[in-house]
């Protein structure tokens, strides 16, 4: 898939191509770490084990790329 693809229109379902809905979708999972109530590893992007900055900014640098 491409990276930053992390949801769809089911809440962290792949879609196949980076939208706002995957940057939103990392927002509200923001600093989330595993152990967290809301952790979910697909949206750590880079596998560093959190979902933060990192993450969002390869979502926009990929933002609108398809599979």
């Amino acid at each position: 898939g491409v990276p930053g693809d992390v949801s769809g229109t089911t809440p962290g379902v792949y879609d196949g191509v980076v939208s706002m809905r995957d940057v939103a979708y990392m927002v509200v999972l923001f600093n989330t770490k595993p152990g967290s109530p809301n952790w979910n590893p697909n949206a750590d992007v880079n596998n560093d084990g959190v979902c933060n900055m990192k993450d969002i900014a390869i979502a926009i640098l990929n933002f609108n790329q398809h599979e």
